[in-house]
């Protein structure tokens, strides 16, 4: 009976200590995981202001960008029908 009594509670602690081994794992993984994100976010968030500032850019600039490429694209448009008047003729 006393054998069995000190086999349980040596089984219980070694349940105990492997419960704690699993324990400190997990806090240290945590831990990993925090440091990674509190430097993840502050980059994270610069690069998404960056962005956001680039789509600001293209909007405030596009409508100038696209009058160029008509202007251009006209220009275009004229010398082919000059050519093709004088293939014409």
């Amino acid at each position: 009976m006393r054998q069995r009594r000190r086999e349980e509670a040596a089984a219980t602690r070694e349940r105990v200590a492997d419960i704690r081994r699993k324990m400190r794992e997990g806090e240290s993984w945590q831990t990993r995981v925090n440091s990674l994100l509190a430097l993840l976010y502050p980059c994270l968030l610069l690069l998404l202001l960056g962005l956001a500032a680039y789509c600001c850019y293209l909007y405030t600039t596009l409508p100038a960008r696209v009058e160029e490429v008509e202007e251009v694209r006209g220009g275009i448009l004229e010398e082919v029908e000059e050519v093709e008047d004088i293939l014409a003729e």
